[in-house]
């Protein structure tokens, strides 16, 4: 355990690091154009005011990331209480992954993810922009750490936490919304009797409504109509499919009026639900009418959610984030053929990287919303980096002899 304190410890550090560095260097005030919309968000709820955006209630965003941002603005501690908070976020994240990779393929691969994850230029960067992946992946991993001890373990009770942790991390960005159900389906078809089976996917279901239901029925009542976590499905379907969509251009931010674009509605910025659905069938439309036109979206967006780097970012960072990423998914690949046998366990990780590789194929691609599934990858490419060092070391051995 040494060894892993030490990785948590030099996690932390870095990330405090670029906080200093960040304040230090005059870019303290430089949040992400997301960050705006929470702020918004959190400086009503710590006027007492509740989930208004512009002096009207809203589901524009998930409650979680804006709660997380009031408690600092109560502290009078915004932006760099928040930077402090998710670089704490972060470290343990670290400590997440050890546990889900030592449970999956043992302690070494476990520090080597974990050690991956530490020093991942991605996850530090992110942390100072105010984003809210940081919250999002950390409570994702707790899920995945309660599935993989559940199933280690046979204890059906971790699966009720496991669907707890499910639940906030859509609180905190929706975008797993329809792949939360493929792990209860998981649970349903894999164990050693049919009431087991049917006991672990209703224990997680139940944990994830537990956590969902008070904010689905706030926002249906709210709204008249049946609501989920939020308000923006059809709002972020149409940006990315349109006429004028580009599919991004750097791996960065979509830019307004370059690579996102939306028709006037008197609504828009509240994002109610009428306005909504009729971005959605807009989106759709387009998809019907210019097919061809969609494909090479989807091309572009493939691209723009998996290149190495932003390409508008400065060299530096592009190095940074450019070697590793690469070495990381390189590594990754040969991890998944090394671990192939355990496809069983291993298919909740295999259906969310398929399926956070195809929803922003669809949808808004930019390279953070790949950070879901990084972790996992750098779980993959310890398994390889493990291997690699076992086949080493017994060769040296047999040279030695």
């Amino acid at each position: 355990m040494k060894k892993l304190a030490w990785i948590i410890f030099f996690a932390f550090l870095l990330r405090f690091f670029l906080i200093g560095y960040w304040h230090l260097s005059g870019h303290g005030a430089h949040v992400s154009s997301d960050a705006a919309c929470y702020h918004q968000i959190a400086e009503s709820l710590a006027e007492g005011r509740g989930f208004q955006l512009a002096g009207e209630a809203t589901a524009r965003r998930p409650p979680l990331y804006p709660l997380w941002i009031a408690f600092f603005l109560k502290t009078s501690s915004f932006p760099v209480g928040v930077q402090m908070g998710d670089a704490l976020l972060g470290g343990l994240s670290c400590v997440l992954l050890y546990g889900i990779t030592k449970e999956l393929f043992g302690h070494r691969e476990g520090l080597l993810s974990a050690g991956i994850l530490a020093v991942d230029y991605m996850s530090i960067r992110q942390i100072v922009s105010v984003l809210s992946e940081t919250l999002f992946v950390f409570f994702l991993l707790f899920c995945f750490y309660c599935l993989m001890r559940s199933c280690q373990t046979g204890k059906n009770a971790r699966l009720f936490f496991a669907g707890i942790f499910a639940g906030l991390a859509l609180l905190t960005r929706e975008v797993l919304i329809l792949y939360f159900p493929f792990v209860a389906l998981w649970l349903l078809l894999v164990g050693p009797s049919g009431k087991s089976r049917l006991l672990k996917a209703a224990l997680f279901l139940l944990g994830l409504a537990v956590a969902v239901c008070p904010w689905v029925i706030r926002n249906s009542f709210l709204f008249h109509r049946p609501v989920m976590i939020t308000t923006t499905a059809g709002h972020s379907f149409y940006i990315a499919n349109n006429p004028l969509a580009t599919g991004g251009t750097t791996g960065g931010d979509w830019e307004w009026q370059r690579d996102s674009f939306l028709p006037y509605r008197p609504d828009m910025q509240l994002m109610k639900p009428g306005t909504d659905q009729a971005l959605l069938l807009e989106g759709v439309q387009f998809i019907r009418e210019s097919p061809l036109n969609f494909l090479r979206l989807m091309k572009k967006k493939i691209i723009n959610t998996w290149r190495p780097y932003q390409t508008d970012s400065p060299e530096l960072s592009r190095w940074m984030a450019g070697v590793l990423y690469v070495l990381v998914m390189l590594l990754g690949g040969v991890g998944v053929v090394f671990s192939a046998k355990q496809w069983r366990r291993l298919l909740p990780i295999y259906l969310l990287i398929l399926y956070i590789f195809l929803l922003h194929a669809v949808l808004i691609a930019e390279i953070r919303y790949r950070y879901p599934v990084m972790p996992f990858f750098m779980m993959f490419a310890a398994v390889a980096l493990d291997r690699l060092f076992s086949v080493t070391q017994t060769e040296r051995k047999r040279i030695a002899s």
